[in-house]
């Protein structure tokens, strides 16, 4: 598959939906059997409908999902939902989509002067390493366990139109966590969330241009099991390795 082509698709996902979700479409509503309990003894639930769904302690996705162990369910998921043969580099090219380690400006530039190495970030990012989501309280802490913010957060509703639902701290001085946003994505109905946060709205969601651009945080239950994460998975490379590959073929 050339560069161009695979670049092409990117773009054109970014700009139809802004979602990078491999989920965003499921329709499955039931719980993976083996996920992991939310909330648990350390976290309560909220009283925010979308919140309590999305209560627990979250790894970055892609941090889990990309682990070794994990390759040959890549691999697999690529052959079943596009060419054998190519399964392999497939499956790098589908990773390495969404492990970008450039956002801001500094993708912008980068990604504007050499576009055919587009990627999205999708970790945790301004330090931090851990999210847990405790009744309206989100939090974070870095690779240390030191928390990095801890603030609760009041609904603006479903404000933007990409379909997330925006949350802003009750706290003045909260800086770069002053706005989350959240795609519909729960861990009953894609094994993940996704988000982003700033502190400015107009930022938040904007995935071309501004402080986020290029940028969306993934995260997975802490302790999801090797089930779960085949899950995801499987849900991704059959949601995105279509749309990369265009007529199924990876040829032009």
């Amino acid at each position: 598959m050339k560069k161009t082509r695979f670049l092409s698709i990117i773009m054109s996902l970014v700009l139809a939906c802004g979602l990078l979700s491999a989920c965003a479409t499921t329709t499955n509503t039931q719980a993976p059997s083996s996920a992991v309990s939310a909330p648990t003894s350390e976290t309560e639930q909220s009283d925010d409908a979308f919140l309590s769904q999305i209560t627990g302690t979250y790894d970055e996705l892609f941090t889990v999902l990309t682990q070794e162990k994990y390759d040959d369910l890549w691999v697999e998921a690529c052959g079943k939902y596009g060419p054998k043969e190519d399964a392999a580099a497939n499956a790098e090219l589908l990773k390495a989509t969404y492990t970008g380690t450039l956002y801001g400006q500094d993708a912008v530039d980068e990604y504007t002067a050499h576009p055919e190495r587009t990627a999205f970030d999708c970790y945790f990012v301004k330090g931090v390493n851990q999210i847990t989501i405790s009744g309206n309280t989100i939090s974070g802490t870095d690779k240390d366990g030191k928390e990095v913010f801890s603030h609760s957060y009041e609904n603006l509703g479903d404000t933007l139109k990409e379909g997330f639902t925006v949350y802003q701290s009750e706290d003045k001085n909260s800086d770069d966590f002053s706005y989350f946003a959240f795609a519909p994505d729960t861990p009953e109905t894609s094994s993940h969330i996704e988000f982003q946060y700033g502190k400015n709205l107009d930022d938040i969601a904007n995935f071309m241009e501004g402080e986020n651009a290029y940028w969306l945080a993934a995260g997975i239950l802490t302790g999801s099991s090797d089930e779960v994460a085949q899950k995801g998975i499987d849900l991704f490379c059959s949601s995105k390795l279509p749309e990369l590959l265009g007529d199924g073929t990876g040829t032009e």
